[in-house]
């Protein structure tokens, strides 16, 4: 786990959706996600009434959706690679594998006419390849910027759906919109969505970049469907889903494996299912399910309480800090890789990762000693880490991909 989590990709965070939670985590102790914050919000508190949260929220969604560029799996293949189920040699990473291609193939299949791209990603599948998807902190996407200067609207960075529910959640949070217990992701290998619901209110929902509601903006796009039902109209706009995440535990579905405490997914379904005013199609042996080999309720607790109210990342880090010293706590350790850390029992688990790195595959056939790897290294422009400080690493694609190889990609 900790291994995956200094690199989440689609196919490690579907065989461990603990990873989800704990980029969201690296991504609260970053301090460039604070300052966005700032840039958002610039009054400090919440707001006092539901109007002022409601405003809050479609600020943090129209700042995510106009600063950020979603582009095609395409574009991710030629960024981070392919998933090649040929160079795979783990059992459980063999299965991750299988289930996810097996569920895109399905996918693909039945949004075909939507996406232009579903013929090529479908012949992708049958091959046992995939474009791969790595899930960054906002450090990492913010070095995307460079890339994109000649897209009119200049985005600061690129993004996947995930990837934006993260900053989206991660944001929510930072501006004392919401609390951590009401942070909840929905979704699938195809598509995530976000929901959250604050004290007080009836919900929100971060449909990725694509779109924003509240309870009653969604009864009324629903009232206007030209007869569609509720249920009609929300399948409409998620496609298929899987599983749901929140900090306290997660569910996939159709494999009935659940780490929530009892009873804590059947109020989260349906506190969703009030929001839309309609009824999904659960998997309903989950939903009671007992916690499995792998809950750590009292961990994840100790984590929302440490992170509850900080003010900085720094505050979040310190928090998180306290949680381990008081005992083994797996989800804080692995947001600490995912934030890359220097201060971690075991440094070779970047090392790891960074042999997996498709940049660094393809720029080791040019390499045929030590002094050309240290030519390439002095190449590398500047002095600061795109990690902001010497107290974090980065992996070499994150450093070779946006300072040697700029090959235009869009």
């Amino acid at each position: 786990m900790m291994l995956h989590a200094v690199r989440p990709t689609l196919f490690s965070a579907t065989a461990r959706p603990e990873l989800v939670t704990a980029t969201f985590l690296a991504n609260l102790m970053s301090e460039s996600l604070w300052a966005l914050g700032r840039q958002i919000v610039h009054s400090a508190g919440r707001p006092s009434t539901t109007e002022e949260l409601a405003k809050r929220m479609a600020a943090l969604h129209k700042f995510v959706n106009g600063h950020f560029y979603h582009p095609t799996p395409m574009v991710f293949g030629r960024t981070w690679g392919l998933q090649e189920r040929d160079r795979i040699t783990k059992k459980e990473d063999m299965e991750a594998n299988d289930y996810v291609m097996d569920f895109l193939a399905r996918a693909f299949e039945q949004t075909g006419k939507r996406f232009s791209f579903s013929p090529l990603m479908l012949e992708f599948l049958k091959m046992g390849a995939f474009p791969q998807y790595v899930y960054p902190t906002i450090d990492v996407i913010l070095a995307h910027g460079h890339l994109l200067r000649d897209i009119p609207s200049r985005p600061r960075g690129m993004t996947s759906c995930l990837d934006e529910c993260l900053l989206l959640a991660a944001l929510a949070l930072a501006t004392q919109s919401c609390s951590p217990h009401d942070i909840v992701f929905l979704g699938s290998p195809l598509h995530y969505t976000l929901f959250l619901f604050p004290e007080g209110t009836n919900g929100y929902w971060f449909n990725a970049k694509r779109e924003f509601f509240d309870a009653e903006s969604w009864a009324s796009l629903c009232r206007e469907s030209g007869g569609s039902s509720n249920r009609e109209l929300f399948y409409d706009k998620m496609y298929l889903f899987d599983r749901l995440i929140s900090l306290r535990g997660y569910c996939i579905f159709p494999k009935g494996r659940s780490t929530f405490p009892a009873g804590l997914l059947g109020t989260l379904t349906g506190k969703i299912e009030r929001f839309l005013g309609a009824a999904l199609e659960w998997t309903r042996a989950g939903i009671d399910l007992a916690l499995d080999d792998r809950s750590v309720e009292a961990d994840e607790e100790r984590i929302i309480t440490a992170i509850d109210r900080c003010a900085s990342g720094a505050e979040v880090r310190e928090g998180l800090r306290r949680v381990m010293a008081q005992g083994p706590s797996p989800l804080a350790l692995a947001s600490m890789y995912a934030f890359r850390s220097v201060d971690v029992p075991d440094r070779g688990n970047y090392v790891s990762a960074a042999l997996n790195d498709y940049k660094t595959y393809v720029l080791a056939a040019t390499i045929l000693g030590f002094e050309d790897a240290l030519s390439l290294v002095r190449g590398i422009p500047g002095r600061e880490s795109i990690l902001k400080g010497p107290e974090r690493i980065a992996l070499p694609d994150e450093v070779m991909f946006w300072f040697i190889r700029l090959e235009r990609t869009f």
